[in-house]
């Protein structure tokens, strides 16, 4: 029997629980229930209501997890046990079903639960008819490849209650986890994966970007060495992981990161080059160009494909389209009708995508990926198109050897030429021509103005803060008394990255004017982060195009730092297409010295703010069709080279 009667007024609140679940008042349900349990914590009894109704939620592992409990406070009671019967056998753990059911024949039952408890849980016989596996870990890859991270994070929360040795959905669950920014939660998922598998070189690559994500980069360069000696001699997907993970770190992990490159060259220039068996043709009439990407959904890869989808030169090239990513949206749809021809690839291995390539007459193919989750490094090996070029995703194709050339522009050009053999293709009016971003909200007024002191903007991502950046920024902040630094422009932020950069700061007594906001849309950044700040200050070693082009779109000055190479020009890439070199330094002190006289003068900042985007939306950044031209130009004598060496 039950170790304690149960009070009227518990009878009642469960009472009223069931019969809300049964008018299928599940929110309600829960919202008692949880209240319940608040109530009488060391009830089993709210801890058995609660798994009800989280069954009938379908999140199974939680009904598991508060009906064990249960079962552990009261293990004679056989409701509790007759439930995890059903439970874990309808989950497909079968042992652990029928150990539950043989124990109900041993304890008895109590008439006040029996009462309550949905006739389906108690019915064990009927539950192995209808054994069903978890379909958590499903959904949340489903998610994940929807980029819809939280709900991926979620499902694998609830796969792991149910079965906690579901080492793939450890390794999901840690990736959702880095892409939402808490990567110090990830390094324990990740741990755990590998308590349960050891050494696996799929963990130990997840492992070590995980690691770069909270600044522990020596560690995280031995944890990828290891998965570098664990996998196999011909694998390029270990290689290319590794740089894709280093891609933040800028000289941290430099040497590290050519040693790599250079072994992901090697081991490229060991697979088949079908193109010896095959010649290309010379090209004739219109010129085809083919883009692979994983971007062609809304994102940041899109943003800068529309303009030229829209405005290339129908009459002289052809676009041709290979979706490597399995999410499609809005934005998807309207590029198909923009362009000549789509496929969609990410189910096809790498020969059938050279020869579909191969198939569609292309002259040149571009790169818009990288080393990144996807990578079709090995289809450029066989030379699918006369022309290889790389466009995007880090390394943004530079030192390897299955690119012909980049693209690149007046800013970034000297720093991709170096040390290279690749041709460089001068985009002459920037990197990347956007589209106007009508769908930002307005400008608002200075936030300065009203608050009485100057708020700088950055990004808060710990991989793109440095302890030498901290310094710099310090430095800012010290010059100019009240001043604050808001942090934000990304999915989430974790209590670990709360805590890490406060503390960075308050080595130079200036945690308490740190500041952070937490995006209010769990699948995107948002614009109004820029609402919030009056400067934005970019990372001195990884700068970023796309949040300096959103902050200059919302009427925000950007102060960023011409460095030694491609992803430490990139926002003075974007500022020399908007026009606005007065922003960029040459090194720490003119950063400093830049912040500060913006910073100094709030009358000029308002200003600024108010007319910002009219005036840079007359400039090459945002004008796509001067885009479009300057692509072409770009890559016309890369075919015609084709063409002369081919015919001679």
């Amino acid at each position: 029997m039950n170790h304690r009667p149960i009070e009227d007024s518990v009878l009642e609140s469960l009472d009223k629980t069931i019969r809300k679940l049964v008018k299928g008042e599940l929110s309600e349900a829960l919202d008692d229930a949880e209240a319940l349990l608040k109530q009488y914590p060391d009830r089993d009894e709210s801890l058995f209501v609660l798994g009800i109704v989280a069954l009938r939620l379908n999140d199974r592992g939680r009904a598991i997890e508060c009906l064990e409990r249960a079962h552990e406070i009261n293990p004679n009671c056989r409701e509790y046990v007759d439930a995890l019967a059903v439970v874990h056998t309808l989950e497909g753990q079968l042992s652990d079903g029928l150990y539950y059911a043989k124990l109900s024949t041993t304890v008895a039952s109590d008439l006040a639960l029996k009462k309550l408890i949905p006739a389906e849980l108690s019915d064990y016989f009927a539950a192995l008819d209808n054994v069903k596996p978890s379909n958590h870990y499903v959904a949340a890859l489903a998610d994940f490849n929807r980029r819809t991270y939280f709900h991926a994070i979620s499902h694998c929360e609830r796969e792991l209650r149910i079965n906690e040795g579901n080492v793939p959905c450890h390794r999901l669950f840690a990736r959702c986890l880095m892409a939402v920014g808490d990567h110090a939660r990830a390094i324990s998922v990740l741990r755990a994966a590998d308590r349960l598998a050891p050494n696996s070189t799929e963990t130990f690559l997840l492992l070590g970007e995980a690691l770069y994500g909270v600044g522990q980069v020596e560690e995280a360069i031995s944890c990828h060495q290891d998965a570098l000696t664990r996998a196999e001699p011909g694998d390029i997907g270990a290689p290319a992981a590794i740089i894709h993970g280093t891609r933040f770190l800028g000289e941290k992990a430099a040497s590290f990161r050519l040693h790599v490159l250079s072994e992901l060259d090697r081991r490229l220039s060991t697979y088949p080059d079908y193109s010896k068996e095959e010649a290309l043709d010379v090209p004739k009439g219109k010129i085809r160009i083919g883009f692979v990407s994983d971007g062609f959904h809304e994102g940041e890869f899109a943003s800068y494909f529309e303009g030229l989808a829209r405005h290339y030169d129908h009459s002289a090239f052809e676009i041709y389209c290979y979706q490597q990513s399995i999410r499609q949206d809005s934005v998807t749809t309207q590029l198909k009708h923009l362009v000549d021809s789509w496929r969609t690839i990410y189910d096809l291995d790498d020969e059938v995508v050279s020869t579909i390539m191969r198939g569609d007459g292309l002259d040149i193919v571009v790169d818009a990926i990288g080393c990144g989750d996807g990578q079709r490094l090995a289809v450029y090996v066989d030379r699918p198109a006369p022309v290889r070029i790389a466009w995007t995703g880090f390394p943004d194709g530079l030192g390897l050897s299955v690119f012909d050339a980049v693209l690149s522009d007046p800013v970034l050009a000297d720093g991709d030429s170096n040390g290279s053999n690749q041709t460089v293709a001068l985009l002459e009016t920037g990197l990347f021509g956007l589209t106007p971003m009508r769908h930002f909200p307005d400008v608002n007024e200075l936030p300065a103005a009203g608050n009485g002191y100057v708020t700088f903007g950055a990004t808060a991502d710990l991989r793109l803060i440095s302890v030498e950046t901290v310094a710099l920024w310090s430095r800012i902040l010290q010059s100019l008394p009240g001043s604050r630094i808001l942090f934000g422009n990304v999915l989430g932020i974790s209590d670990y990255t709360r805590t890490a950069i406060t503390d960075l700061f308050g080595e130079f007594d200036l945690g308490e004017r740190v500041a952070f906001r937490q995006s209010v849309d769990e699948e995107r950044t948002d614009p109004e982060f820029f609402q919030q700040v009056d400067i934005f200050l970019d990372p001195v070693t990884v700068s970023s195009f796309r949040s300096v082009t959103d902050a200059l779109w919302m009427g925000v000055p950007c102060v960023a730092m011409k460095g030694p190479d491609r992803w430490s020009r990139l926002a003075a890439s974007a500022l020399t297409a908007a026009s606005q070199t007065r922003w960029i330094a040459d090194d720490t002190d003119g950063y400093a010295d830049l912040a500060v006289d913006l910073a100094s003068d709030v009358q000029a900042l308002g200003v600024t703010r108010s007319g910002l985007r009219d005036v840079i939306s007359h400039t090459a950044l945002f004008t796509p069709q001067a885009f479009a031209r300057s692509l072409e130009n770009a890559v016309r004598p890369l075919v015609k080279t084709w063409a002369d060496v081919t015919s001679s």
